[in-house]
């Protein structure tokens, strides 16, 4: 498995479902927060899978990812581009995440370069905020 640091391979892909990347991000609501794992399709810039829970595990994110999968068709290895946090870089997410359908990267420690989908969550985040404070209400 490739997890050797730094940016996309290409950072302007020519075809869906070539390069995907991936972050978390936490909302806040009512009473807690809670995090939100986004998979970015990096060629159409559309979010592909996602979850919401009020815990943060490398299970989480994987749920992310089953998401993502079932809502594309993946005929080639997929290039996952990450930062090094704890769960993109644990056996159980690169279990979850075999060779045989994703290449695996990630940033050099201190530089993300994953610009595109910290943009994302930082757009959404006080519509989600609200929106999870009725979400939550319901857990």
């Amino acid at each position: 498995m490739d997890t050797s640091p730094g940016a996309p391979p290409d950072s302007n892909p020519k075809a869906a479902n070539t390069v995907w990347v991936t972050d978390i991000t936490y909302v806040y609501t009512l009473s807690r927060f809670a995090y939100l794992t986004s998979v970015m399709n990096l060629f159409s810039r559309k979010i592909i899978g996602w979850q919401v829970l009020d815990r943060l595990s490398t299970e989480h994110v994987l749920k992310a990812f089953e998401n993502a999968i079932m809502n594309q068709k993946i005929s080639q290895p997929v290039v996952i581009h990450s930062d090094r946090g704890v769960q993109f870089v644990s056996k159980s997410y690169l279990e979850g995440t075999p060779a045989a359908h994703f290449i695996h990267s990630s940033s050099k420690k201190g530089t993300p370069y994953n610009a595109c989908i910290e943009a994302f969550h930082a757009l959404i985040k006080p519509g989600i905020n609200d929106l999870s404070q009725i979400l939550f209400q319901r857990l």
